[in-house]
């Protein structure tokens, strides 16, 4: 656990120390661009209208991944994904077989009563690829995201939430799926996500229990336009052969055209 305190700190205090003096990222009360993702699944926020982002993760056994987004127009956005097993470390490369794909179009721009929502496809799923034309979770697929911000004492919350329809199952077992999650900023440049995927449609017993996918991650704003992520994945030991839950460290970075 120590090296997980370690990069901890270490986001905690590079935020705070230079957080102040730069335009903000994704994570923290200052935050200037919406969160995309709660974890692994997607919120209602978007990217503004001629911006971009890369965003790369290192994933066990060596896996890595890189991704592309822009912003089109005030209410699309569109972009790739690539990853790989043994990228880092020795062994043979395995890269996934197809790249990934993100479309996402805001349906209604959030108000006082009512949340944000977006319609979208994401054939990228959470962590490593593992052949089978799947990921060890499946990808969201087609889905309708709901996202809602509040301000209370304790800084801004965000609700988040949706359902969502993966390609990625077996025919005789594809279904509908619900996912869920929430995000808490701890001061001005740091948040923390909780996220719950129910999994419904994963209904194979070979590799996953009936406990449903729990995920949490630390962000920090560390620079214009960058924000730091460490992910927890699987705290409820969804899957059969894991030794303990996955971490997952990532940087986005966000520009403008």
């Amino acid at each position: 656990m120590k090296y997980i305190t370690d990069i901890i700190l270490i986001i905690a205090v590079i935020s705070c120390n230079f957080g102040y003096v730069l335009s903000q990222g994704t994570a923290g009360d200052k935050a200037v661009y919406e969160t995309r993702f709660i974890v692994d699944m997607p919120t209602a926020g978007m990217l503004r209208d001629k911006s971009y982002c890369f965003t790369s993760a290192v994933y066990p056994s060596g896996g890595l991944m890189a991704a592309f987004d822009a912003g089109f127009l005030r209410y699309f956005n569109a972009g790739v994904r690539v990853s790989g097993n043994n990228i880092v470390g020795d062994g043979e490369i395995t890269w996934q077989n197809l790249p990934g794909i993100s479309i996402k179009g805001r349906v209604l721009d959030e108000r006082k009563a009512i949340p944000a929502i977006v319609l979208g496809f994401e054939s990228q799923g959470g962590s490593n690829y593992i052949g089978d034309s799947r990921f060890k979770a499946h990808s969201p697929g087609f889905y309708l995201a709901l996202s809602k911000n509040y301000v209370w004492d304790l800084g801004n919350l965000a609700f988040h939430g949706g359902i969502n329809y993966s390609l990625e199952p077996k025919p005789e077992y594809a279904s509908p799926n619900l996912f869920g999650g929430l995000e808490q900023s701890i001061g001005s440049y740091i948040a923390i996500n909780l996220e719950y995927n129910f999994q419904l449609d994963e209904t194979e017993n070979l590799y996953y229990t009936k406990r449903g996918l729990l995920n949490a991650s630390l962000r920090g704003s560390v620079a214009s336009g960058i924000t730091a992520e460490i992910r927890f994945r699987d705290l409820l030991g969804h899957f059969r052969n894991n030794d303990g839950h996955e971490r997952i460290v990532a940087l986005e970075i966000i520009k403008f055209f």
